[in-house]
């Protein structure tokens, strides 16, 4: 893990920040950036840079607040934290190119919407009965698109929905600027994303204190 990754985690926090509506990232100490997030469960959220695992644990140990997440790049068998922490399932932070591709065809009787609000970028797919199927959207962050809830609703999957989405996505992203796509994914999520062409740029140990 290199510096190179600890820069791409924190403007995947300045567009997943911009993609929930929450305020931008701040610095907080030596790498370390901070997203006051504000929802019940999720007050804050510390972004941790390639520290080594001691150094995590260090941190997680000053906090005690309810509501508290991080997200830190290490990984995450390495990270030993106090019981108060609520252990996540290991995320990977993964990039693409955003390269020039038309979008696939999409499935019969679907129809694709696609918004601009800011920084954010969505696209949602509605199918014949006007039902939301899919959705997914970026947060712009320089030349960085950050891709973030990427939904496909269980009565529509395996129609290529999804990555309709995404290349949509990319396109208009491309033409506001970005060149990289950056994402957080899960187990699941990593196997389908390098069939599609990303790879990973890191482990990322996730935890949370849990709030009443």
């Amino acid at each position: 893990m290199t510096t190179h990754c600890s820069d791409l985690l924190v403007d995947w926090g300045r567009g997943w920040a911009a993609s929930r509506g929450t305020s931008e990232p701040m610095p907080v100490s030596d790498g370390a950036w901070r997203i006051e997030v504000g929802l019940p469960g999720h007050r804050r959220r510390d972004l941790l840079p390639a520290w080594p695992a001691e150094r995590v644990q260090a941190w997680a140990e000053g906090i005690a607040a309810p509501g508290v997440w991080i997200k830190a790049l290490v990984a995450p068998a390495e990270l030993h934290l106090p019981a108060v922490w609520e252990r996540h399932a290991t995320e990977y932070l993964m990039s693409a190119p955003l390269v020039d591709e038309s979008p696939p065809a999409l499935a019969a009787g679907y129809s694709a919407e696609l918004t601009q609000r800011g920084d954010v970028l969505a696209c949602q797919l509605l199918a014949a009965d006007g039902q939301l199927a899919a959705r997914a959207q970026v947060g712009l962050a320089g030349r960085h698109a950050i891709f973030d809830q990427v939904v496909t609703e269980p009565a529509h999957r395996r129609l290529g929905l999804g990555r309709y989405a995404m290349v949509r996505l990319a396109e208009a992203a491309r033409a506001r600027g970005a060149d990289t796509g950056l994402l957080v994914a899960t187990e699941d999520g990593r196997a389908l994303y390098t069939a599609l062409g990303w790879r990973v740029e890191s482990l990322m140990a996730a935890a949370s204190i849990g709030e009443p």
